[in-house]
């Protein structure tokens, strides 16, 4: 049986166009696409209510939390800087009690660009709220989506890392489509990446929670296929041995 494997939704309503709803929400086809031809079933989660979430991930088998928009400094202490975008308070609750509930109910996570940031700040964690033009191989973002996906630099993995075996090597290029980076590391994970200027790119739990964030887009990547198809046999490996789902 395939993994049933929950995709985070996002916020439209600041690009819905006049005389439109201005409550929609969407998911990149992207990330489905990646999923479903690596063999799992996929559910979208639109923005839910915090005490919902153990009930929303009680049948499923795993959950990617997608890329999007800043999350609130508040959401980890500090203040935003003018560079940060505006945020989504009910976006950032959602994703934060969807996390928590995947790490107290043991649910495999896979964190991809603003994920991970979340995941990290779930754990404690704090982010730097910009870095564009201030590191290296982050430069400010191009206006443009195309120019921003067409970026790449090289991000050195950890030699005992799952990405490092999932990818049978620890020097692999990645896109770069983020102004914010894990700062303070929270507690349970681990650095697993970093680009060649230092800025964090990957990490992954130290439990017997399985949780890997990634700040590239694997989505985007001309072979998206390495990384999902790892995630989803993890998944259905975990699943096996672990059947945690609750028909209710």
């Amino acid at each position: 049986m395939k993994p049933r494997i929950l995709l985070t939704s996002r916020p439209s309503d600041d690009a819905a166009p006049i005389g439109e709803s201005p409550f929609r929400e969407y998911v990149y086809q992207s990330y489905a696409d990646a999923l479903r031809d690596n063999g799992a079933i996929v559910t979208i989660v639109p923005i839910s209510e915090p005490e919902d979430a153990h009930v929303i991930l009680s049948a499923a088998d795993a959950i990617v939390v997608a890329g999007g928009r800043d999350v609130n400094p508040h959401c980890y202490g500090q203040d935003p800087v003018p560079e940060t975008q505006e945020p989504h308070d009910r976006l950032d609750a959602s994703d934060f009690a969807l996390i928590e509930s995947a790490r107290k109910t043991n649910t495999p996570l896979l964190a991809i660009c603003r994920g991970m940031q979340m995941l990290n700040v779930v754990a404690g964690g704090s982010l730097y709220q910009d870095i564009a033009g201030k590191k290296q191989h982050h430069p400010i973002l191009p206006a443009t989506y195309e120019e921003r996906v067409a970026y790449r630099h090289m991000v050195t993995l950890e030699t005992d890392s799952w990405l490092a075996k999932v990818f049978s090597e620890t020097r692999i290029e990645t896109n770069s489509i983020h102004h914010q980076s894990v700062d303070a590391l929270g507690e349970g994970l681990r650095i697993v990446g970093r680009a060649d200027d230092g800025v964090v790119e990957a990490i992954e739990s130290t439990t017997d929670w399985f949780a890997v964030g990634t700040q590239w887009h694997p989505e985007l990547l001309q072979n998206p296929e390495v990384l999902f198809k790892a995630f989803v046999d993890e998944v259905s490996a975990h699943r096996s041995a672990h059947d945690r789902r609750e028909y209710i």
